[in-house]
């Protein structure tokens, strides 16, 4: 099915469900900070989800952009959203875009941000994954042969894999 749940990790009980919709949930990212999810919907929506109240905090719709994956910085406030070659930055205390990439991908699949907020690791279907500089947003190493990515929570470590 296509519902998001979340489950509480002490009694295995589930205290909330997405409602379901007509449209598909493309990605989704829990907040770090706060008790949010977010989640896309193939029709262009990106909807904030408050999963301890049981209620819907923002949605915004924008049908040129569908986010198929999304990474949330440590502190919750920058939700990073791709579509298939376009990655957006989004501020979520504003719900505003403040920055834009367009790597040379043909189909971003799965994204990782450090949690220092200065790399992002973009991979895609091609088996190759771009470490980004978002302080210079410029692409400084291409790793071959991997698309799945996970940066360590203290370091700039970076685990990858082939399938």
């Amino acid at each position: 099915d296509d519902i998001i749940r979340v489950f509480d990790t002490e009694t295995g009980e589930i205290i909330f469900k997405t409602p379901k919709f007509e449209a598909k949930i493309m990605a989704f990212e829990m907040d770090p900070v706060k008790p949010v999810i977010y989640f896309t919907l193939h029709t262009g929506d990106v909807v904030f989800y408050d999963y301890l109240k049981h209620k819907k905090i923002h949605s915004f719709k924008d049908p040129t952009f569908i986010a198929n994956c999304m990474t949330i910085y440590s502190t919750g406030n920058i939700l990073i959203l791709a579509n298939y070659n376009v990655i957006r930055f989004l501020n979520t205390k504003n719900k505003k875009v403040f920055k834009t990439l367009k790597p040379n991908i043909h189909k971003i699949i799965n994204m990782a941000y450090d949690q220092q907020g200065r790399y992002l690791a973009v991979a895609s279907d091609k088996v190759n994954i771009q470490i980004w500089d978002l302080r210079y947003n410029k692409i400084i190493k291409t790793l071959k042969g991997f698309f799945r990515t996970r940066f360590s929570p203290n370091k700039t470590n970076i685990s990858i894999r082939k399938s």
